[in-house]
Parts: C-alpha cells; sequence; structure tokens
C-alpha cells in the first residue's frame, strides 16, 4: 500500500514540476515579447517615420526659402528621433540584432550629415544646391536608412512570433501531460484506497490492542508514582518537623534563622516534589482549574537562588508587573522558573557585569515570564534543540543530564503555554514561557 500511496504522491509532484516547468518557459516568452520585441518594433518604426518626417520638413524648408517654422519642425523631428532611438538602445539585443543596428546608425548619422549640409546651403540662399543634395544624397541616405530599420524591426517581429509559437505548443503540451498524469494519480488513488480497505480491519485490531497496553501502562504508571512519592515525601515530612521541634526549642537567634531558611526551602522542595509527582500520576495532564500565583513563585525563587548568584559574582533581579494567576500550579512553575534561573547562572561564566533579570508581564490572555542573562550566548544555530532532552550544546563544561530545559518545555507545553529563546553571541540569552491566565475563581 504505501508504494501506491509513493506512487499517487510522485505523480502529483511530477504533474507540479512539468507544470511549473512549462509555466516558466511561456511566462519567459511572454516577457521576451512584452518587454523587449514589442518595444523595440515601436521605438524602431517612430524613428523610421520621423527621418522621412524630417526629409519632408527639410524639402518644404527648402520651398519657402528658409523660413523659420519650417527649421523647427526639423528641429523637433530630431528630438523625437533621438528619444525613440534612446529608447530603443535601453532594450536588449537579440542575436543577429546588434550588427543589423551598426548599419542603422551609419545610416542614421549619414542622414543627419546630409541634412546640416543642405541646411547650409539653404542658409547661404543656394536654394538650386539644397535641391540637388535632397534629391542625390539625403533621399538616398534615408531610403538606405529606411530599409536597415525595417530589416530590424523584421528581425524583432520574426522573434515575437517565434516565441509566440512556442507559448502555444508548451501550452497544449502541459495540458496533455495535466491529463495524463491526473489520470495515472486516479488509477493510484483507486488502488490504494482497495488495499487500505483489506488492511483496516488489521489496523483496528492493533489500535484495541495498543489502547490495552496504554491502560496497562498507566495503571503501572500511577502505583510506581504511588510509591516514590511515600518514598521521597515521608522523609520529607519527618525532616520538617524535626526542624520545627528544633525552632522550638532554640533560642540563639542566628541558629534559628538558619532553621528557619532551611524549613524554607524544605517547603519548597516538598512542594515541588508533590507537584510533580501529582504531574505523573495525571499522566502529564494538569489537574482542571489549577492557579498559581506568578510574584508568589518568582519571589520565592528569587530567594533561593540568590546566594548561588551572589557566589557567582552576579546580580539577581525580579520584577513582576504581572498580577493574574496562570493556569498552572505554583509548584510545577516554581519548577520551571528555577530551570531558567539556575540554567542562567550557571552559564554566565566569566561574562564582565555579571546579571540575571527575571520580569513577568501580562501579554493579552497569558503571562510571559521572562529570564535574561548576561552570558556569552548560545552557539549559533542551537536555539532550536536546546529545549530537546540531554542536550548541553558543545563545549559546555557544567554538570547535569541536559534534561533541565526539557522539562521546562514539557511542564509549560502540557498547561498550554509555550516556550523560546533568543540568543546573541557574547550579548546573552533571553529564555521565555508563556502560561494561559487562569480562569476567574468562584464568586
Amino acid at each position: 500500500m504505501v508504494w501506491a500511496f509513493v506512487l499517487v504522491v510522485a505523480c502529483f509532484l511530477t504533474e507540479t514540476a512539468v507544470s511549473q516547468l512549462l509555466a516558466s518557459t511561456i511566462d519567459e516568452a511572454a516577457t521576451r515579447i512584452v518587454t523587449d520585441y514589442s518595444p523595440s518594433v515601436i521605438a524602431l518604426a517612430s524613428a523610421r517615420a520621423e527621418l522621412h518626417r524630417m526629409q519632408d520638413y527639410v524639402s518644404d524648408h527648402i520651398d519657402s526659402g528658409g523660413d523659420d517654422p519650417d527649421r523647427q519642425r526639423i528641429e523637433a523631428s530630431r528630438v523625437e528621433l533621438d528619444r525613440a532611438v534612446a529608447t530603443y538602445l535601453k532594450l536588449p539585443f537579440i542575436p543577429g540584432e546588434r550588427e543589423l543596428w551598426k548599419r542603422v546608425a551609419t545610416d542614421i548619422l549619414d542622414v543627419r550629415r546630409t541634412t546640416d549640409r543642405t541646411l547650409a546651403a539653404v542658409e547661404r540662399g543656394d536654394s538650386a544646391g539644397a535641391r540637388r543634395l535632397v534629391r542625390d544624397d539625403l533621399r538616398a541616405a534615408v531610403d538606405r536608412a529606411s530599409a536597415d530599420i525595417l530589416s530590424d524591426i523584421e528581425l524583432n517581429g520574426s522573434a515575437a512570433d517565434s516565441d509566440g509559437r512556442l507559448i502555444a505548443r508548451r501550452h497544449r503540451t502541459s495540458m496533455h501531460a495535466a491529463a495524463a498524469l491526473t489520470l495515472a494519480s486516479i488509477a493510484l488513488t483507486v488502488i490504494a484506497a482497495l488495499l487500505l480497505y483489506r488492511v483496516s480491519a488489521h489496523h483496528d485490531r492493533l489500535q484495541r490492542r495498543h489502547a490495552a497496553l496504554l491502560e496497562e501502562a498507566n495503571a503501572e504508571l500511577q502505583m510506581f508514582a504511588g510509591r516514590l512519592s511515600h518514598d521521597i515525601l515521608s522523609p520529607l515530612s519527618s525532616t520538617r518537623l524535626a526542624i520545627d521541634a528544633a525552632l522550638k526549642a532554640e533560642s540563639d537567634e542566628g541558629i534559628r534563622r538558619k532553621l528557619q531558611r532551611g524549613a524554607s526551602g524544605l517547603d519548597r522542595v516538598t512542594r515541588i516534589a508533590q507537584a510533580l509527582f501529582d504531574f505523573a500520576r495525571a499522566g502529564a495532564r494538569p489537574a482542571p482549574a489549577e492557579r498559581g500565583d506568578v510574584r508568589v513563585v518568582v519571589d520565592e525563587v528569587v530567594d533561593e537562588y540568590r546566594p548561588l548568584a551572589d557566589g557567582a559574582g552576579a546580580c539577581l533581579e525580579a520584577s513582576v508587573p504581572a498580577r493574574a494567576p496562570v493556569a498552572c500550579n505554583e509548584g510545577l512553575l516554581t519548577t520551571a522558573l528555577a530551570n531558567l534561573v539556575r540554567n542562567a547562572i550557571t552559564h554566565l561564566d566569566g561574562a564582565p557585569g555579571k546579571r540575571v533579570d527575571i520580569l513577568a508581564v501580562e501579554a493579552g490572555d497569558r503571562v510571559r515570564i521572562e529570564v535574561r542573562d548576561t552570558g556569552p550566548g548560545l552557539p549559533p544555530g542551537s536555539e532550536a534543540i536546546v529545549f530537546e532532552p540531554y542536550v548541553l550544546g558543545p563545549g559546555v563544561a557544567h554538570p547535569g543530564l541536559g534534561l533541565g530545559l526539557a522539562t521546562v518545555k514539557r511542564i509549560v507545553e502540557t498547561h498550554g503555554g509555550s516556550v523560546g529563546v533568543e540568543s546573541h553571541v557574547g550579548a546573552g540569552c533571553r529564555f521565555w514561557m508563556e502560561l494561559p491566565k487562569a480562569a476567574a475563581g468562584p464568586a
């Protein structure tokens, strides 16, 4: 069945390629006719007409005894001749045209010189000499120029006729090819449909078996997540109780502050672990009506990672104009943001003016959270793969499995959001995630 579909696609692609090739040939021929041959014929015809008109004006000028209006018409005719020639010379030459034009240019120059000699004779009062020049020289020069220009017009006309015939042939070929390939596509489609009908029953059986295996795997995953949750969260709870007992018994303020800081960190770890396990038990599907306070999450992440930033000699700051909650629980949101912030701090390396900034703003029906750093930036071309699992990038010396950014992407996209990065080598990165705003809670 696959080969039938391949052949259908091949027929379609072949039909498209042939049509495009023929259409391209037709377009090129039509373009030559419109932009070269026709304008050349018009310009040459105008020049030919002006030569004959100039000859008539010169004769009228002699008959009028050198009348100024006739002289002005001669000069105007020269201007029009020059304009027609200039228009023609802007167009491309076709094979054989350049040699023909050299003769035409010589002929026009001869007409000009003969005209000048004739006008000079009129100015001297030698009307008989002027008429003799018109009869013996000017008329012959104009006839030669006219004949050569006509040859040039015929050359362009022949080229236009040839391209017109080419367009007609290509059009017929295109129609025949399209019809043949369409019939072949229809035949192959019918064959593919028959084959598909034969394998559909087998496919349905495979789907039912896959669904059963998936249900069994989900049940095992839920059992595993429950056991893992108990094995991790139970020790965390015991540790929290021990810290609470120590707080009650301890009177030294310095030690109490350290215990309280440890209790806060333990609470965050517990919340993150609980959210991740709930997420796994739900089959990577978020619970309905989830809500997370962005400001609370940002404040906790800043408190947790400020010591790491201080140790790296970096400044960690946050700005949270956003007020709307997002459709994601705070545990998973903390995990996602913490991954971005930790990633930014650990990759600052030796960059001067080390700084990491967190910004959370509302963007329509979403909340956008950005983490900007002043590190060295990503290697060129790695932006498209940096969120994939196990991607560390070339030359990365920091420890890790390459799962942090992949976890961010999975959490955000599962909650209907999106992630991205903008990087400039030597100027740092800007990682961002956008999450939908949470639905309004009950009144």
